[in-house]
């Protein structure tokens, strides 16, 4: 592995030594993570108004590195919703990942206005805690025309079973057939699942299981 590709940044921080650290494991031993999105990924939240098929996208994504995800309307970087704190404890300074801000998106499909709100969402804040490798989720809230139509979902990123057993690759938002579909994987498979907006108001995440 060519060591000079990693050059260190005025504004390095403990993620950006966390992906060193994982990228040279992964070199010397061949050994890969494999399950919710790592610290060695930059995922990010792409949103898709197209009033042309009156619908609406939600969907979580990885790039390599945080150069290489997209700029534009609708995308944004989750770690960017982030910021890293330093709390003195009885062992010494411990880092934590926890919330900076939201993003909020608004979308005005044939016949209703949406708004979303993507916060970032992590298992473990603390960087050095039980899954705290784990990167940031999307955790989402969606309003209909001023109702509450969805209360903070969250793709991935869980720690144990059954929440970690599936996780949520994309959602997409139908009015005109006033349903929502839920892209799920697990276990190597992906999944749709239909749901109607009066049964999403009260949608449960476990309730989009391949297992139900």
């Amino acid at each position: 592995m060519n060591l000079t590709a990693f050059r260190f940044k005025p504004h390095c921080d403990v993620h950006f030594l966390n992906r060193l650290v994982v990228r040279l494991l992964v070199a010397v031993t061949g050994f890969a993570v494999s399950g919710a999105v790592r610290s060695e990924d930059w995922p990010y939240a792409r949103i898709t108004c197209d009033r042309s098929s009156n619908q609406l996208f939600v969907e979580q994504r990885t790039a390599e590195n945080e150069e290489d995800i997209p700029k534009g309307r609708g995308v944004q970087s989750l770690f960017a919703l982030t910021q890293l704190e330093t709390v003195d404890g009885p062992s010494g300074p411990q880092d934590y990942r926890v919330r900076k801000r939201s993003f909020t998106f608004t979308c005005d499909l044939r016949g209703s206005h949406y708004r979303l709100q993507i916060a970032p969402w992590k298992f473990n804040q603390k960087i050095n805690g039980e899954c705290g490798d784990y990167s940031p989720s999307i955790e989402l809230t969606v309003w209909r025309q001023k109702h509450k139509l969805l209360t903070g979902l969250i793709f991935s990123g869980f720690c144990n079973p059954p929440e970690s057993a599936f996780s949520i690759a994309a959602v997409r938002f139908l009015e005109s057939d006033q349903s929502a579909i839920f892209l799920v994987s697990a276990s190597g498979r992906t999944s749709e699942r239909r749901i109607p907006f009066a049964a999403v108001e009260s949608l449960q995440r476990q309730q989009l299981s391949l297992n139900n």
